[in-house]
């Protein structure tokens, strides 16, 4: 099931549903468990969400054609609602706006310099549609909208009290409180709690890109996990208590934060998981991922061209093909010092794997990989979980009374963390640019890789599909 969850991100790189790519992954998945009933409606759940997909991402791609012809004299009144939560940048607020063109439901991505924008807003704007890079379509495909446009002026109606307008002001309070104690150090803190990352300096972007740990940014299951792990410590009650309550946590914290993809994959995963929990089923992380892709593509077809949700999946996916094929270890009784080499050696192991599967996405998209990436990640995670949970605790206590030491607290770990990415980055070396390599070759010399038993063989096939890949 994983090499379905593969085939997914693979068509997905090439910009469109690959057809062939895709029924030839289920004609697989279904010839090696062809007695059985779920994967038979797993192969047609599938063949359902390709055709929904190819129909809804079409109608987004009349949506945009639609924007520039409604745009080309030049500015235009539109009336509508902020229909997302507003991000904050250096350079002022953009957020989903829709409304309708010529009688027609459409979605845009409005900017304005205006901070008081709130969810669920009644506006009434003079617009003009801003010019984007020909990269930036498939971004807004991935939304579901049709353009960007620059709001000139703006009448605004406080919109209607809903249960996602609650989730949005404690968004906004966090975002505002974090800016208030920390100022331009605020941008990493905002990014991992609440996915905020238009603020981020390009020293910044510049340090995670350079080190290969840009991912830990993006909120995904690893920030959903710290929470959900920081709730469970927290509970002293039943298991199934425990549970229920690190599900409640880890459904205010996916509202909260808003609609970002990969941390959507991360929440339905995770009540899949909890599921089989209560249910007392057999947990298969593979194929709860591929049960996962399939809800989110029903559910936002375009979203499959996010490159947020591709790498996500792309990396679970590794994740559960690195667990299955490293050997266990048990590490009870021996020495800290030993215990702690064999979880760095795991490690190092896993995200080695991850770097592997999801090097053709990364390329395709950003034209370079680091070197150092497998060992940053394994020393950055817990960097960013002490952060992510500094940051938590700090907006969680701000909300019941001012400390100060706990303030001045917060402010010294924020300082010493972007001193240490800064550090790392100075000696790490240049990012490489490879070129992009043919996605079919890679995976299949990936796939000799890393499940032929004769490894001497397996390296050498395995590097040799890998190589041509890059000379194809």
């Amino acid at each position: 099931m994983i090499w379905l969850v593969l085939a997914t991100v693979v068509s997905g790189i090439t910009r469109r549903f690959d057809a062939g790519c895709f029924f030839l992954s289920l004609i697989l998945v279904v010839a090696a468990r062809r007695r059985s009933k779920a994967c038979l409606l797993l192969a047609g759940l599938s063949v359902v969400g390709a055709l929904w997909s190819h129909v809804r991402v079409e109608r987004v791609r009349a949506d945009q054609r639609r924007f520039q012809e409604a745009f080309f004299a030049g500015g235009i009144e539109l009336s509508g609602r902020v229909c997302d939560f507003p991000a904050t940048s250096r350079w002022g607020v953009s957020f989903p706006f829709a409304t309708r063109v010529d009688g027609r439901p459409l979605r845009i991505l409005l900017r304005t310099r205006r901070f008081s924008i709130d969810y669920g807003d009644s506006l009434y704007v003079l617009a003009r549609s801003v010019k984007s890079r020909s990269d930036r379509s498939e971004f807004l495909l991935a939304q579901g909208l049709a353009g960007i446009a620059r709001a000139v002026r703006i009448n605004r109606t406080t919109g209607e009290q809903s249960v996602r307008g609650a989730f949005w002001k404690v968004h906004r309070y966090a975002r505002t409180e974090l800016s208030r104690t920390l100022g331009t150090a605020a941008a990493v803190p905002a990014a991992l709690l609440i996915g905020e990352k238009a603020a981020i300096s390009e020293a910044d972007r510049n340090a995670f890109r350079r080190l290969g740990i840009s991912h830990l940014l993006a909120l995904s299951g690893m920030h959903l996990a710290i929470l959900v792990a920081i709730t469970s410590l927290l509970g002293l009650m039943s298991a199934r208590v425990r549970q229920t309550g690190s599900f409640f946590a880890a459904t205010t914290y996916v509202a909260t934060a808003g609609a970002i993809p990969s941390l959507q994959r991360a929440y339905v995963m995770f009540a899949f998981l909890v599921a089989a929990r209560v249910l007392q089923r057999p947990v298969d992380l593979g194929g709860t991922l591929v049960r996962a892709a399939l809800l989110m593509i029903l559910a936002r077809p375009y979203s499959l061209y996010s490159v947020g949700l591709q790498l996500s999946f792309a990396a679970m996916a590794a994740v559960a093909i690195a667990l299955k094929i490293m050997p266990a270890r048990n590490a009870a009784g021996l020495a800290r010092i030993t215990r702690f080499g064999i979880y760095v050696g795991s490690g190092l192991g896993v995200s080695t794997v991850v770097q592997l599967l999801v090097l053709p996405i990364q390329l395709h998209y950003f034209g370079e990989t680091s070197v150092v990436g497998p060992l940053a990640t394994v020393l950055g995670i817990p960097l960013v979980a002490t952060l992510l949970t500094a940051t938590a605790g700090f907006v969680s206590l701000s909300a019941v009374t001012a400390f100060d030491h706990a303030t001045a607290a917060f402010g010294w770990l924020v300082g010493v963390s972007g001193r240490l990415v800064a550090a790392g980055a100075h000696f790490a070396p240049e990012t490489v640019s490879p070129g992009l390599p043919d996605p079919l070759l890679f995976y299949a010399g990936a796939a000799v890789l890393l499940f032929f038993r004769k490894r001497l063989i397996a390296l050498g096939a395995g590097g040799a599909l890998i190589a041509m890949s890059f000379l194809t």
